[in-house]
């Protein structure tokens, strides 16, 4: 098949040296280009357009599209910033602070240009000043003062100094630093925006920008607030299906609570009689029925401290001498004293003997120092012979021997006798009681009988 070589298309010149070779059935005449096509001021039309998915070079004019190999997209170059198609989303945005607002700069809006349809941006300081519902996002490139620029809402930017991060971090609008990053999440009263997040920490870094705006309970869907108080908390209201702000209660509604009966609009709360048990108490040690619970919430055995300051020793078991004249000490009549202080004694001894002629004797010493006092003694003996006699001591008080009785010599035949004895001593010391035979000699015992009671107190 041959072709004619035609001169005009529908009534256009064509211009140039050789002819115009027509081939495929009609299509458009030009495969494998060493040069751009230039269509001027006309368009193509077709039913796809198809790019080069290998492209060796990557177009940096305005207005220009191309495959973008990393990220799988087509991208289109934008007043020097490149948007990748179906994954950046920007906002054209005007800049009237009288200074340059850097590229990587978060931003919020601050006012419109309305007859240019542009939203007027400045840096953003999340400290409280402004709801973070005006954050716009970052800036995509440098924009001069009076000049419109990229805002990127979501997506990442390129070459951006992200050197003093480290990759993974997460990116909170500054509350100190206008229109900068953190990395510690503020808190309130400033505002929680998370910003973007560190995919590449380096000089030419990578950020990915989504921001996510920290809530703020006074503007939720779910809570309704008028004219706020202090104190006031908030509640559900039933009806409206919200929560409202209202003032705190005073105190629970009158009524029987159990075991608490309320009453005076929650301001008298009276416990009901016998409901208050040993475990609702919160006093330190055992109770038990032989402890009380002290002022200071303690359970405690009771001492012998009595009313009027005497303090009591009971002695615990029968106690023997045997065989011998030299006074024994009483193992549990005995108490210590301080020198110089001044002291009241009555001791209540029950004892006995198994021999007439060696009576029980008995005598008050000090295991230190010496003491000056004086006193007396009451006996009581099964034959009814009463003895009675002072007690007087410089040094230490003389042994005493109240009498047995005649022809007596039983040691369950008991006897009583009773001794008063004011004192003081020269030292730090202990009062003993003391007791034994009157006379040694076989067969010989003398008993202090366990139940005799001793009382004391100091008097100065």
């Amino acid at each position: 098949m041959s072709y004619t070589p035609l001169k005009t298309i529908n009534g256009q010149s064509i211009k140039g040296t050789g002819d115009l070779t027509i081939t495929g059935g009609g299509g458009v005449p030009y495969t494998g280009a060493t040069g751009n096509v230039d269509l001027g001021e006309y368009g193509l039309s077709g039913g796809f357009i198809e790019l080069d998915t290998t492209p060796t070079g990557t177009p940096t004019t305005q207005g220009t599209i191309s495959w973008d190999v990393d990220h799988n997209t087509a991208q289109l170059v934008m007043n020097g910033t490149t948007g990748r198609i179906m994954e950046d989303v920007f906002y054209i945005a005007k800049n009237q602070t009288g200074v340059t607002i850097p590229k990587g700069t978060v931003v919020r809006a601050n006012g419109t240009l309305g007859s240019s349809g542009r939203i007027l941006i400045t840096p953003f300081l999340a400290d409280g000043t402004f709801d973070s519902e005006f954050v716009m996002g970052v800036t995509s490139e440098a924009i001069l003062d009076g000049a419109d620029g990229m805002v990127m809402h979501f997506g990442q930017i390129k070459n951006f100094n992200t050197s003093t991060f480290v990759d993974g971090d997460i990116l909170y609008a500054s509350s100190t630093v206008a229109g900068g990053f953190t990395t510690t999440s503020p808190s309130a009263p400033n505002n929680i925006v998370l910003v973007a997040i560190v995919i590449h920490a380096a000089v030419n870094g990578i950020i990915q920008v989504r921001p996510t705006l920290g809530n703020n309970i006074n503007k939720d869907e779910g809570v309704i607030i008028t004219s706020p108080t202090n104190g006031q908390i908030l509640t559900y209201n039933n009806t409206s299906g919200l929560w409202q702000n209202t003032n705190a209660p005073i105190g629970l509604t009158d009524g029987d609570k159990g075991d608490i009966t309320v009453s005076g609009s929650g301001a008298t709360w009276t416990i009901d009689n016998a409901v208050v048990g040993v475990s609702k108490l919160s006093a330190t040690g055992t109770p038990s029925a032989t402890t009380f619970l002290r002022g200071d919430n303690t359970w405690a055995v009771p001492n012998n401290t009595n009313p009027e300051g005497w303090t009591t020793i009971v002695k615990s078991a029968n106690q023997d001498v045997t065989n011998n004249a030299t006074l024994q000490t009483d193992t549990d009549l005995q108490f210590s004293v301080v020198a110089g202080g001044h002291y009241m004694m009555e001791l209540d001894i029950c004892y006995s003997g198994n021999n007439t002629t060696g009576d029980y004797q008995f005598g008050l010493r000090v295991s230190a120092g010496n003491m000056k006092g004086q006193g007396n003694f009451l006996a009581y003996s099964t034959t009814g012979v009463i003895t009675n006699a002072s007690l007087a001591a410089n040094s230490a008080i003389n042994t005493n021997s109240p009498q047995l009785g005649v022809n007596v010599a039983d040691l369950d035949s008991l006897q009583f006798l009773k001794i008063v004895f004011p004192f003081t001593a020269s030292a730090n010391t202990t009062l003993l009681y003391q007791f034994s035979n009157a006379a040694a000699g076989a067969g010989r015992t003398s008993r202090t009988w366990k139940g005799s009671i001793l009382r004391y107190k100091r008097i100065d």
